[in-house]
């Protein structure tokens, strides 16, 4: 495809460990990205010097990254001009070859959905429905890698703003017992207001490019499985 499509990972110093088995993957097996895009908190990028085929980018630091990073990902668009913006994880790994085109459908990114319905414990619909206005019928959050087109990141921030009458790290900043999920809130939003430019896909009849951690659980134990992955056989 001739629109240029960037990976997007917002990281910081506790998960250089595996951010560094990521970027591997991503020179393996990540093919027709114009782009890598790595976003820490100010103060990490020093530790990151030895990167030269990635940009890295510090933005400012939040008292609690994990909403901190959540603002840091619904800001992407501002870290770099692509057409499209792939969102990944530093404790995640592709497992395969991948390109854009296993990712956006005639124009349009694919988002992984599934009913609320049928998800038994799923903390994120009230959540969600608290911060947009309407309660989702699905949830989309289902896997990685997460494609939107770059022009929603600022009419979501548009519309938050709006809402919430305050900037949107504000809002984001502010919630308690850590309820938000951004990328919830940017399916949602995409569903609600932008349902006919997207590619909507159970996330159980696709293929599966990616492996996801955890990386709060240690990475130790998880090497062996991740040494295999990063050298298949030829």
């Amino acid at each position: 495809m001739s629109a240029s499509v960037d990976i997007f990972i917002r990281s910081y110093r506790g998960d250089f460990e595996w951010l560094s088995h990521c970027l591997k993957s991503c020179e393996l097996f990540a093919k027709g990205f114009r782009d890598i895009h790595i976003v820490v908190p100010k103060g990490d990028g020093h530790l990151l010097k030895h990167l030269t085929k990635e940009k890295v980018h510090e933005c400012q630091g939040y008292p609690d990254d994990y909403l901190g990073q959540q603002i840091t990902k619904l800001c992407a668009d501002t870290f770099t001009n692509a057409d499209y913006i792939c969102h990944f994880d530093s404790d995640t790994l592709w497992t395969k070859p991948v390109s854009p085109n296993n990712l956006i459908v005639d124009g349009k990114p694919i988002v992984f959905y599934e009913p609320y319905s049928k998800l038994s414990g799923c903390p994120w619909q009230p959540i969600v429905a608290e911060t947009l206005g309407w309660i989702p019928q699905f949830e989309f959050m289902r896997r990685h890698p997460f494609v939107y087109p770059r022009w929603i990141y600022k009419e979501l921030r548009m519309y938050l703003e709006a809402r919430h009458a305050r900037p949107l790290a504000d809002y984001i900043s502010s919630r308690p017992y850590r309820s938000f999920s951004e990328f919830n809130v940017l399916g949602a939003f995409a569903w609600e207001k932008f349902k006919t430019r997207f590619e909507w896909k159970d996330p159980h009849q696709e293929e599966v490019y990616v492996r996801q951690y955890w990386s709060w659980g240690g990475i130790n134990e998880h090497l062996p499985e991740i040494e295999k992955i990063l050298n298949p056989p030829t």
